[in-house]
This record gives structure tokens, C-alpha cells and sequence, in this order.
């Protein structure tokens, strides 16, 4: 394995340690997790697509694309995080020198998985409310936005809380 596949896999999956053949097999289980959680939804989504007489509605069409799209995105990121979570990968140790800049690092992965959620909850949230209105219209809903907004400034800081637990302060003795 070369430099860039390990510097990708560190990045992508969030390991903090040594990238050896546990940790690929680990990645391995994740992965595969994922690969079987999107073939059982991607079954389930041509069924109800089947079954439904969407094929002349444009609507009804990109909404189960956009569900589609959305529920592919999520079963990717909840089973990585789960399986990655369980094996203690992504647990940090840092020296207290290199304290700051893992909490750096923390608050920049915070920005990025929160504002990815809180979008990914803003779509599901406005599919959720079709039968009170159209698709666009909720999306742009100062109602919806506000909770967008809510559930965000709860999130965000909450997985910021729980990476810095993660977080640990190991002293070398010289």
C-alpha cells in the first residue's frame, strides 16, 4: 500500500493509528456492512418503485431519487462510523505538544460531518412533510430552516463533545 491509499484511508475513515492489517480488516467488515446495507435498501427502493405509478410523475420520480441518494449516503456513514466506533480505531492519543492541533483537527472534522448531516436532515425533513406541501417549497420553509438551525446547534457541538472525549492526553516518560 502506498503513501496516498494510507493518507486516504486515515483521512476518509478517521483511523488514528498505524494503518496495518488489522485496521484494513476492520475497514474490510465496515465496508462490507455498508455494501450489504445498500444492496437491501436499493432492493427495497425498486420495489416501492415498482410498485408505485410514479413512471409519468417527474415529482414523485426525483423524490425517490433524492431518498434514494439520501439513504445510500447514510447507510454508508452509520455503518463505517459503528463498525470503526466499536473497534476503538478511532481513538486518539496525543502528547500534550500536539494537543491543539488534534483539537484542531477535531473542530474541522466537526464542521464538515456536521454540516453534512445537517443537510442530509433537512432533505429527509422535507420529504417527510410532501403531503403539506411541494418539494420546494419546503425545503426553502422558514419553519423548516429553523429547525434545520435547532437540530444543528445541537449536533454539532454534541459530536464535537464526543470526539474530544475520544480524545487522549498520553505522557512519554524520556
Amino acid at each position: 500500500m502506498n503513501r496516498i491509499e494510507k493518507k486516504l484511508i486515515k483521512n476518509i475513515f478517521g483511523i488514528q493509528g498505524p494503518v496495518d492489517e488489522r485496521a484494513l480488516a476492520i475497514i474490510g467488515r465496515a465496508s462490507m456492512y455498508a455494501v450489504l446495507g445498500i444492496l437491501i435498501f436499493e432492493v427495497i427502493v425498486d420495489i416501492v418503485g415498482i410498485a408505485l405509478p410514479i413512471y409519468h410523475d417527474e415529482t414523485a420520480f426525483e423524490i425517490l431519487l433524492m431518498i434514494q441518494f439520501m439513504g445510500v449516503i447514510s447507510i454508508i456513514i452509520g455503518t463505517i462510523c459503528l463498525t470503526i466506533g466499536r473497534s476503538g480505531l478511532n481513538h486518539q492519543e496525543v502528547t500534550p505538544e500536539k494537543y491543539s492541533a488534534a483539537l484542531k483537527r477535531i473542530q474541522l472534522k466537526t464542521i464538515w460531518c456536521g454540516t453534512l448531516t445537517i443537510i442530509n436532515v433537512h432533505v429527509i425533513e422535507a420529504l417527510l412533510s410532501l403531503k403539506e406541501r411541494a418539494l420546494l417549497t419546503s425545503l426553502t420553509s422558514p419553519r423548516q430552516l429553523l429547525q434545520t438551525i435547532v437540530f444543528g446547534s445541537i449536533f454539532c457541538p454534541l459530536i464535537y463533545w464526543i470526539a474530544k472525549r475520544n480524545l487522549k492526553v498520553v505522557y512519554v516518560d524520556d
